[in-house]
């Protein structure tokens, strides 16, 4: 059964063609790429955009379970010893920006593999506003100079 009709073929996308409701991230997944993201790349939303409870419900389900509810590095699977080595978002050798923490969301890092297909660009910033929070309640600094 054929669905186009004889001699035709499904073509590719032109060049630069962006579905809908896709914003392109114009920072690579490269280690440069993580520290210019980490320097510079800071939240399009405003306050009123933020919904912080969202943002909670969205970290327990996609982050909780490895970075701990608290954001102490004690998720579940770490305490079952599935996964080792998850530091804490205080970490100061971290030094966690909105930044860094976007990018490894978009792209992964280390063990940690990306959320790009599970969370669009908006709940990211959801995302990453509560992981900001979270680093504010362990007593790390919300600038790089942790």
């Amino acid at each position: 059964m054929h669905f186009l009709p004889d001699g035709m073929e499904a073509k590719m996308p032109v060049a630069g063609t962006v579905a809908r409701g896709y914003k392109p991230f114009d920072i690579d997944g490269s280690l440069e790429g993580y520290d210019l993201a980490k320097a510079t790349l800071v939240s399009p939303l405003d306050s009123t955009q933020i919904d912080s409870q969202r943002g909670a419900v969205l970290y327990d389900i996609y982050c909780g379970v490895c970075h701990g509810n608290k954001g102490d590095g004690q998720g579940i699977l770490v305490k079952r010893e599935k996964i080792l080595g998850v530091p804490a978002f205080d970490d100061p050798g971290r030094g966690l920006t909105q930044g860094s923490v976007y990018h490894t969301i978009h792209y992964g890092k280390n063990v940690m593999g990306s959320y790009a297909n599970q969370l669009n660009e908006e709940e990211r910033w959801q995302v990453v506003d509560y992981v900001m929070h979270l680093k504010a309640q362990l007593g790390g600094s919300q600038t790089v100079k942790d």
